[in-house]
């Protein structure tokens, strides 16, 4: 009787043991994933930033050579 037990144990261990592997690889795949949008937010958040002051920059050059064209 302590042989069955003991056998189905170990049959019920390897199945836990795959689960538990896949489990593990999961978490890290997601781990990695949620590190990797973090990063590409971060870039498109500096894009977003740089392009609104060249923007920006842009508009005041404008108005200046509009306020320089009026005065001419």
């Amino acid at each position: 009787m302590e042989d069955l037990k003991t056998s189905h144990k170990d049959e019920l261990a390897k199945p836990k043991k795959g689960c538990d592997d896949q489990l593990t690889k999961m978490k890290e795949d997601h781990v990695a994933e949620v590190e990797k949008l973090k990063n590409e937010a971060k870039a498109q958040c500096e894009l977003a930033s740089k392009l609104t002051k060249e923007r920006d920059e842009a508009i005041a050059v404008s108005s200046a050579l509009a306020e320089e064209k009026v005065a001419l």
